[in-house]
């Protein structure tokens, strides 16, 4: 049955023309930008003895696009962490002024 993935247990795994981009939430971020990937099924967990579950880190995009998806991702990152940082000053601030 196909779900879609690479199976990417070796490097030698990775398709010609291709690049393994493993950062977080990459797969969603490539769905917004129109790139086409695949998720990198890297192994397999057996949390219990019946049942594998595939083990996803990254995606597999063309190696064109690998670049751009990463650029895309060290820009969402960083907005993340300002806005985040800005809501923890703004927290900061007003638990200081009620005492």
């Amino acid at each position: 049955m196909s779900f879609g993935n690479v199976e990417l247990f070796k490097p030698w795994m990775l398709p010609r023309g291709t690049q393994h981009v493993d950062l977080p939430g990459t797969y969603s971020l490539a769905r917004k930008l129109n790139i086409d990937a695949a998720h990198a099924v890297t192994g397999f967990e057996f949390p219990k003895k019946l049942r594998a579950v595939p083990v996803l880190s990254g995606v597999v995009v063309c190696s064109d696009k690998a670049d751009l998806l990463r650029e895309a991702w060290l820009i969402t990152t960083k907005s993340r962490w300002r806005k985040l940082r800005k809501k923890e000053s703004r927290k900061s601030t007003t638990i200081g002024s009620c005492s």
